[in-house]
């Protein structure tokens, strides 16, 4: 095991990737110096340490190897940053300097300055992937070339890979990697070393490895649209040219990153029971919450507390303001309703009050109408209002039946809207794993002349299923995605099928959730999420319905929307 130091961890750059790799440090208890020439730059970074370094803490390991030690044992011991102008100051008596700074051009001049400037004994380091080793030569002695490599660190906290790269122009001294990989692994990371130079991510080369042995594999571009990337499109901005290298260095580095800019993830609403794990007895039917889930940071914090029984939500832009169900405090009795509130949970309003609705369900925003369409499980309808609450009306009405379970094939859960071609589509549930549910698809408006428990223009698109619950259309596509929570293998499964043709056929783009019910279409990143009661949110690709957990608690979750 390599001594602790009270010598800084010195990180040239507090830019993006430079603060996060200082607060894998500062969390294990390192003091770190962070250098960067604006004053605005500096303090982010320190604001973001001071911030995150708890959340970077949670994943360290005991210093003995000992995941499993007492609680006593691994509390965090958070060690020092500063921010500094020059280099000099900063790695005047640092072990370790990392260069994080964003354009290639400026890393050779950097090392020159770092070398000239550090101890003797310092490491020096680039934190990019494509820095290749020849690019150092000249710019460093040959006794500190000794002591260079490269440490790329993937996107913490997300994911907590690192990876070590040697200097293959002369070789990094050998004693440099087990040191290293002693300190990073306390520091909660997983390492991965190479002794060649790689330009490029190791992640996509792992990737490609893992499709061409498991042939359904992700793709590469497949993490970057996962919690934790935030920065992804700055990376990319700044890395996406090689730089040029002039004759001498002797480099022809070619490696150009071809992919494009990933969106940046947005913050999701989560609706949570409060049914969960931790609790010990049932709890009351008024524990539901609001929960805002920041992708980056994985932090959950609660908006609205206090609710009875939350199922759908949505979100306006125009407005800013959460719209949801309640179910209400039994099932048995018609007091649901449907609330709205500002993004922050401030200005709570009651639109649709208790006595109006009896169960409602999955909540669909149509934004240019501003309307609120919403089911109505035990009450068999289909219902809509203004964005205020007014002009309220129930636009399917489905008979009553005599038997219980015969009724139960009447319940509308889920409601999809097609902004585009005027339509909504909704499921029926039926029993509890009775595959007797079904899936139908209506005009936005009643005809002319009938009424919601008469109208013509329904359609049954889908019978005999599992038991589907929410459902959301992609209606540029005419793709209706829904979950089911029916009984293994064809439920507990995210669906879809083509609806723009009389020739109906649908597809499970993902099976293996715990009860899924709600579900949120995120186009502009290629994902669905789904959600479902034992506590987990997971990503689909829509291409290869690639699952991913973006995370898992003792949450009971109904309902999600993206902000």
């Amino acid at each position: 095991m390599v001594s602790r130091t009270d010598r800084p961890v010195a990180i040239v750059g507090a830019g993006v990737l430079g603060r996060r790799i200082a607060c894998v440090f500062v969390a294990a208890g390192y003091n770190v110096h962070i250098q960067d020439s604006l004053s605005e730059s500096r303090q982010a970074a320190i604001d973001y340490i001071d911030e995150h370094k708890q959340q970077f803490a949670s994943r360290l390991r005991n210093r003995n190897g000992n995941d499993n030690a007492p609680e006593a044992t691994r509390q965090p011991v958070y060690g020092n940053c500063k921010a500094f102008v020059e280099i000099g100051p900063a790695t005047s008596d640092a072990w370790l300097a990392i260069e994080a700074v964003p354009k290639p051009d400026g890393k050779p001049g950097i090392f020159a300055e770092l070398d000239a400037k550090s101890p003797r004994d310092c490491i020096l380091a680039s934190s990019s992937s494509s820095f290749k080793s020849v690019l150092r030569a000249g710019k460093v002695s040959a006794a500190r070339q000794k002591r260079c490599l490269n440490i790329y660190f993937m996107w913490p906290p997300a994911i907590r890979t690192v990876w070590l790269m040697e200097d293959c122009e002369i070789g990094t001294d050998s004693e440099i990697f087990p040191q290293l990989e002693s300190i990073l692994t306390e520091c909660g990371m997983t390492l991965t070393t190479e002794v060649q130079d790689s330009t490029g991510s190791v992640l996509d080369r792992l990737w490609t490895v893992a499709e061409f042995l498991y042939k359904n594999g992700p793709g590469p571009n497949k993490p970057k649209s996962q919690p934790g990337y935030d920065f992804v499109t700055w990376v990319e901005e700044n890395y996406s040219e090689p730089p040029s290298h002039n004759d001498e260095a002797g480099s022809e580095d070619t490696d150009t990153d071809t992919n494009p800019a990933t969106p940046r993830l947005k913050d999701m609403y989560l609706l949570d029971l409060g049914f969960g794990g931790s609790t010990q007895d049932l709890p009351p039917t008024s524990e539901g919450r609001i929960l805002r889930l920041n992708q980056t940071t994985q932090a959950l914090t609660p908006v609205v507390v206090s609710q009875n029984l939350p199922d759908g939500i949505d979100v306006s832009p125009s407005t800013q303001r959460i719209y949801w169900t309640n179910m209400g405090k039994s099932v048995a009795f018609c007091d649901g309703s449907v609330w709205s509130a500002n993004l922050d949970g401030s200005d709570i309003q009651c639109l649709v009050p208790t006595g109006k609705v009896h169960t409602p369900k999955q909540l669909a925003v149509h934004e240019p109408r501003r309307q609120l369409y919403f089911s109505d499980r035990e009450g068999g309808g289909v219902h809509r209002c203004d964005f205020d609450g007014g002009n309220h009306e129930v636009l399917v009405q489905r008979d009553r039946l005599p038997h219980w379970a015969d009724q139960m094939t009447q319940w509308c859960v889920g409601i999809a809207i097609d902004v585009l071609h005027d339509k909504m589509y909704w499921t029926q549930k039926g029993p509890s794993k009775g595959n007797r549910g079904r899936i139908f698809c209506a005009g936005l408006d009643i005809p002319a002349g009938e009424t919601a428990a008469t109208r013509s223009d329904i359609r049954l698109l889908f019978d005999g299923l599992p038991e589907p619950i929410d459902a959301v259309v992609d209606g540029e596509d005419e793709i209706l995605y829904w979950t089911d929570r029916g009984e293994h293998p064809a439920g507990c499964a995210l669906y879809r099928a083509y609806v723009g043709e009389e020739s109906l056929e649908k597809s499970v783009l993902a099976r293996h959730f715990h009860e899924p019910i709600g579900l949120k279409l995120d186009k502009e990143n290629n994902l669905i999420y789904v959600v479902d009661l034992g506590g987990s949110i997971y990503s689909v690709t829509l291409n290869k319905g690639v699952k991913t957990l973006v995370l898992r608690n003792d949450g009971c979750y109904t309902g999600i929307t993206l902000v």
